[in-house]
């Protein structure tokens, strides 16, 4: 009708066009905010449809009033059913006219009861009758159409996901009395027949229909979720053991079981690993590995690599155990060998572990026992040190984020604990605590973000002991700025004279930055970061600042840096530069 309407009057302005052309601009007052925002929306007299047309006077006031009743049918809509609309047309130059509306939008209409029963099998079902309420609209509030609308529409599918398949509003209704200015609601739900899981059938694979089974969060006799079919089927795609996997409901006519066809097509067994790449911390690096993506019934795998870099070198070998919910939980038995450059001194270290991940609510958990054996040279004069390590760990993670590689809103916070006690297999006692957060947050909900992270360690009861490995150093591309790798912390000697960072007890690390986009896949950053590795919290700690570029790309944001150092202690006055690639949480 809105269309038919603007064409006949479209017809009738063209028929004087030749005269001359004309110009509207709306101009509203009396209401701010997001209600103001939707009246110049949904007004429709100074679209670009009526622009540069010939009016009359008579033709022009006929069009302000056409867009009164559109103000009303808007403020309807948000509960104002009262309002008091003038309108006033003036021509502020030839041919350009502004029409300006005054609003008194009045009391708005408030929900005073909501009348909401339950029929059909789903009427004694307690869970489903405290699940829908939440949907429910509110009372003592102004009543909403739009809001309305979706509650409606949320409620119905509230019922349908608890396998209520067939229900449905058999009345929904809202009675307004305009004087009074109240709202009554009147929501009648007919549930039909619950709808259960029913066997789930594989098509044939290696693997054990009951390994399979587990990466569904539902078993068979529960009530049926088209949701939560749908998040068996992501699981078995995100699995590295199907190229294909898709799950098809093979609902009957007659049946309240809903039975589960999954066709599922194997990828190859063997996965081969190649790489090469870059990071101003350890150099050139390249990557080797071989995976067996499945070796058994229940999806054992095995996998070794070898990542080698200028300045660090790792090879592992890893046995993994899918755990009793697969998409989350595993068991693994790892060795490994780890060659590492710290500040121009060389560590070996050798580790045999077993270890079980699993997710806890949100978070995700780590218990692991691990075996060490590590051998460093410490300082001048000083032979080869030997020592050897039970290391329990446990860690827990917890990541919110609105976008996995692109967050711009969300944190990442980590914990981790371990320690060692000399009574058992160890070379010394010690206890270790480790924390990682990090935040980011648009600026005032527009596109510039602002980034935060700090990182906080303490080692009990000291640390100038132990491995290189296991003291904590800060400086390079994820820690402070315009500091080279590991190169901060307590100073001293190397078994060749060099000046070299022996690792700290304590260690502190905080970041603020803030970037804005300068094209479509850029951003330009500038930051401040500050701290180091310590003895002692009273130590100095080294500041600098720097600005760089952020290049969104297919494996997340690359960082290119360039940083200067603050701290006149240390002899690192030139800027910086600091690459390295991965999402902000």
């Amino acid at each position: 009708m809105k269309f038919w309407s603007k064409s006949l009057i479209s017809a009738s302005f063209f028929l004087i066009s030749f005269v001359s052309e004309a110009q509207i601009s709306i101009h509203i007052t009396g209401i701010d905010g997001k209600l103001k925002h939707r009246l110049y929306n949904d007004i429709s007299i100074d679209d670009d449809y009526y622009q540069e047309q010939s009016f009359t006077s008579k033709q022009l006031d006929n069009l302000a009033i056409r867009g009164e009743k559109e103000i009303l049918q808007t403020l309807k809509s948000f509960g104002y059913y009262q309002p008091v609309i003038t309108h006033s047309v003036r021509e502020k130059s030839e041919n350009y006219w502004k029409v300006n509306y005054t609003i008194e939008k009045g009391n708005p209409v408030v929900v005073e009861e909501v009348f909401f029963t339950i029929s059909g099998n789903g009427k004694s079902n307690r869970n489903l009758s405290k699940h829908l309420s939440s949907f429910l609209p509110s009372t003592n509030i102004p009543f909403d159409h739009h809001q309305y609308e979706t509650q409606k529409t949320q409620l119905l599918a509230a019922a349908i996901e608890l396998g209520y398949l067939d229900a449905q509003l058999v009345r929904h209704e809202v009675q307004i009395d305009t004087n009074d200015l109240i709202a009554n609601i009147y929501l009648d739900l007919e549930t039909g027949s619950q709808y259960r899981f029913g066997e789930m059938e594989f098509s044939e694979t290696l693997f054990d229909d009951s390994f399979l089974s587990r990466y569904a969060s539902f078993s068979s006799g529960q009530p049926f979720s088209s949701e939560q079919m749908l998040q068996f089927q992501a699981a078995l795609r995100s699995t590295k053991y199907f190229s294909t996997a898709q799950v098809f409901p093979k609902r009957e006519d007659d049946s309240l079981i809903i039975p589960l066809n999954i066709n599922l097509e194997l990828k190859e067994p063997n996965n081969y690993l190649a790489g090469i790449g870059y990071t101003t911390d350890t150099g050139m690096r390249g990557r080797l590995g071989w995976e067996r993506r499945y070796l058994n019934a229940f999806g054992h795998s095995l996998s070794t690599n070898a990542n080698v870099a200028e300045k660090r070198q790792q090879y592992n070998v890893k046995y993994l155990i899918p755990g009793h919910s697969p998409a989350t939980d595993r068991y693994q038995i790892a060795i490994q060998e780890v060659r590492e450059e710290i500040d121009h001194r060389l560590s070996n270290t050798r580790t045999a572990s077993i270890s079980s991940l699993a997710m806890l609510g949100e978070w995700q958990r780590l218990i692991q026992l691990e075996y060490m054996i590590a051998s460093y040279r410490e300082l001048q004069g000083s032979s080869i040190v030997k020592d050897h390590f039970i290391l329990p760990t446990l860690s827990f993670t917890k990541r919110v984020a609105d976008d996995p590689l692109f967050p711009e809103k969300g944190y990442r916070l980590d914990i981790n604990l371990r320690g060692a006690v000399d009574i058992v297999l160890s070379s010394q006692t010690f206890a270790q605590i480790r924390t990682n957060f990090k935040a980011v947050t648009p600026i005032f909900d527009g596109p510039t973000h602002l980034l935060f992270r700090t990182e906080l360690g303490t080692t009990a009861p000291n640390s100038k002991d132990l491995p290189l490995m296991l003291r904590f150093y800060a400086g390079g591309d994820n820690s402070v700025r315009g500091y080279r790798y590991h190169s901060l912390g307590p100073q001293g000697l190397d078994y060749k004279g060099r000046s070299v960072n022996l690792g700290g007890k304590h260690l502190m690390v905080s970041s603020l930055e803030i970037d804005h986009p300068i094209a479509q896949k850029l951003r330009l950053a500038g930051f401040v970061d500050v701290g180091g590795a310590v003895n002692r919290f009273s130590d100095r700690f080294s500041t600098s600042v720097g600005t760089g570029i952020r290049w969104f790309t297919a494996v997340g944001p690359v960082r290119l840096d360039i940083a200067r150092p603050l701290d006149r202690a240390f002899d690192h006055k030139d800027w910086r530069f600091h690459l390295s690639i991965g999402p902000d949480l």
